[in-house]
Protein backbone atom coordinates (compact mmCIF):
# COMPACT_ATOMS: atom_id res chain seq x y z
CA UNK A 1 0.00 0.00 0.00
CA UNK A 2 1.61 3.06 -1.03
CA UNK A 3 1.37 6.19 1.47
CA UNK A 4 2.64 9.90 1.39
CA UNK A 5 4.92 10.85 4.43
CA UNK A 6 6.26 14.58 5.21
CA UNK A 7 9.33 15.23 3.45
CA UNK A 8 8.74 14.44 -0.09
CA UNK A 9 9.00 11.01 0.12
CA UNK A 10 6.80 8.05 -1.35
CA UNK A 11 7.27 4.91 -0.15
CA UNK A 12 5.75 1.68 -1.31
CA UNK A 13 5.60 -1.52 0.12
CA UNK A 14 8.89 -2.79 -0.50
CA UNK A 15 10.95 0.30 -1.71
CA UNK A 16 11.47 3.93 -1.29
CA UNK A 17 11.16 6.12 -4.20
CA UNK A 18 11.79 10.14 -3.64
CA UNK A 19 9.80 12.45 -5.40
CA UNK A 20 9.51 16.12 -5.07
CA UNK A 21 6.16 17.87 -4.12
CA UNK A 22 5.36 19.03 -7.22
CA UNK A 23 6.02 15.97 -8.93
CA UNK A 24 3.47 14.33 -6.25
CA UNK A 25 1.09 17.00 -6.85
CA UNK A 26 0.87 16.26 -10.65
CA UNK A 27 0.64 12.67 -10.01
CA UNK A 28 -2.68 13.31 -7.98
CA UNK A 29 -3.89 15.59 -10.35
CA UNK A 30 -3.45 13.80 -12.97
CA UNK A 31 -5.24 11.13 -11.08
CA UNK A 32 -8.34 13.18 -10.03
CA UNK A 33 -8.45 13.83 -13.86
CA UNK A 34 -8.80 10.64 -15.43
CA UNK A 35 -11.29 9.71 -12.34
CA UNK A 36 -13.54 12.40 -13.44
CA UNK A 37 -13.31 11.33 -16.77
CA UNK A 38 -14.06 7.90 -15.97
CA UNK A 39 -16.82 8.41 -13.93
CA UNK A 40 -18.62 11.38 -14.53
CA UNK A 41 -17.39 11.42 -18.32
CA UNK A 42 -15.98 15.23 -18.71
CA UNK A 43 -12.98 16.63 -16.88
CA UNK A 44 -12.25 20.06 -14.94
CA UNK A 45 -10.95 23.03 -17.13
CA UNK A 46 -8.37 23.48 -14.99
CA UNK A 47 -7.23 21.54 -11.47
CA UNK A 48 -4.38 22.73 -9.20
CA UNK A 49 -3.18 20.02 -5.96
CA UNK A 50 -1.19 21.13 -2.93
CA UNK A 51 0.33 19.67 -0.35
CA UNK A 52 0.12 21.57 3.25
CA UNK A 53 1.41 19.60 6.13
CA UNK A 54 -1.07 16.71 6.47
CA UNK A 55 -3.51 18.00 3.61
CA UNK A 56 -3.76 18.39 0.48
CA UNK A 57 -6.34 20.54 -1.27
CA UNK A 58 -7.32 19.86 -4.97
CA UNK A 59 -9.18 22.75 -6.59
CA UNK A 60 -10.81 22.12 -9.29
CA UNK A 61 -12.20 24.77 -12.42
CA UNK A 62 -14.66 24.36 -15.16
CA UNK A 63 -16.32 21.49 -13.72
CA UNK A 64 -19.79 22.84 -14.59
CA UNK A 65 -21.99 22.16 -17.96
CA UNK A 66 -23.42 24.47 -20.28
CA UNK A 67 -26.81 23.76 -19.16
CA UNK A 68 -25.48 23.95 -15.19
CA UNK A 69 -23.31 27.33 -16.06
CA UNK A 70 -26.97 28.71 -17.07
CA UNK A 71 -29.20 27.92 -14.08
CA UNK A 72 -26.35 29.89 -11.70
CA UNK A 73 -27.62 32.77 -13.28
CA UNK A 74 -30.68 32.93 -10.60
CA UNK A 75 -30.91 32.11 -6.93
CA UNK A 76 -33.10 28.97 -7.37
CA UNK A 77 -30.69 27.41 -10.30
CA UNK A 78 -28.04 27.03 -7.52
CA UNK A 79 -29.61 25.21 -5.65
CA UNK A 80 -30.81 22.72 -7.82
CA UNK A 81 -27.04 22.06 -9.03
CA UNK A 82 -26.55 21.70 -5.06
CA UNK A 83 -29.25 19.08 -4.31
CA UNK A 84 -28.29 17.53 -7.72
CA UNK A 85 -24.64 16.80 -6.81
CA UNK A 86 -25.60 16.11 -3.39
CA UNK A 87 -27.28 12.95 -4.67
Amino acid sequence: MARIIPGHLFFCSWHLIVKTKGEIEAEISEKMVQFKLDYMGRGPKDMRTHIMDDMVLVRLKGVLTQAERQLTKSPDGVELIKMDRRK
